[in-house]
């Protein structure tokens, strides 16, 4: 009888000298949004970004501004991974707006641009915006319609608002 207990005993050490602790295995994580790149500019740093204008005040010096991306559509559903066949990526082109509203100030001599009467020196370029110089009131009209504009931001001052020009 007392070899029955010393060879569990030792059974029991036996198993638990020279094996490898085990580990739960690790889930690898599913794709989630934030593993998606966010396509969205960031227009509180210095250069130029894409966004929609939501408002415009001349006597408040600010402007808010929605990021956006405006991409052809194969390149925008690149950017964010989806599925060729998803439709935004037959289409000519993309524009959607994050969903984030972010207010700057102006700077005193903003550079305002627009399309003015459709002159073709006016269109400029559809990633930095046009070229002709523009009122105030026509930016205003610009936020009024939430229209897409290129921003250029210097020392955290919009110090440039250009509408787009969409085919």
């Amino acid at each position: 009888m007392r070899r029955l207990p010393l060879l569990l005993v030792f059974l029991v050490a036996a198993c638990g000298t020279g094996a490898e602790p085990t580990t739960p295995p690790t889930a690898s994580p599913s794709p989630s949004v934030s593993q998606t790149p966010d396509p969205f500019p960031d227009v509180t740093k210095d250069g130029g970004a894409i966004a929609l204008l939501l408002s415009y005040s001349t006597e408040d010096r600010a402007a808010v501004v929605e990021p956006a991306v405006f991409l052809p559509g194969v390149d925008y559903c690149k950017a964010l991974r989806l599925d060729p066949i998803d439709k935004r990526c037959s289409q000519e082109y993309v524009l959607e707006g994050s969903k984030i509203k972010v207010t700057l100030p102006v700077a005193k001599k903003v550079q305002l641009r627009g399309l003015g009467t459709g002159e073709p020196e006016c269109i400029g370029t559809m990633t930095e915006g046009t070229n002709c110089p523009v009122s105030r009131a026509y930016v205003e009209n610009l936020a009024e319609t939430e229209s897409p504009v290129h921003v250029t931001v210097r020392d955290g001052e919009i110090v440039r608002i250009a509408e787009l020009y969409r085919p």
